[in-house]
């Protein structure tokens, strides 16, 4: 592959990244994010709480229902918080 074509991939995937994040959030959070500090997590670490367990104990971070964007391996909602973006716990949002 010539670099002019990789260029010109590189910046479609920009673009389309850019686009994707400039409107309207793009997902949904479909559990509850709780912050957690414990011995397993001494600086603390959102954690998703899987309904196959118990919650976490912790503050809920970011709830069930909150949108935002994928931005990176994160997702950040409208308010600045992030967590680690995990497929199974977000749903896109159509546009």
């Amino acid at each position: 592959m010539k670099v002019s074509e990789l260029k010109q991939i590189i910046k479609e995937e920009i673009v389309k990244a850019l686009a994707e994040n400039e409107s309207k959030p793009t997902y949904k959070s479909t559990v509850d994010w709780y912050y957690v500090t414990d011995a397993a997590h001494k600086s603390g670490a959102a954690i998703a709480h899987d309904p196959k367990y118990d919650a976490p104990k912790g503050d809920i971070y970011i709830e069930k229902g909150t949108v935002g964007y994928k931005d990176g391996d994160e997702f950040r909602d409208e308010d600045g918080n992030t967590v680690e973006f995990k497929a199974e716990y977000f749903e896109k949002i159509s546009k």
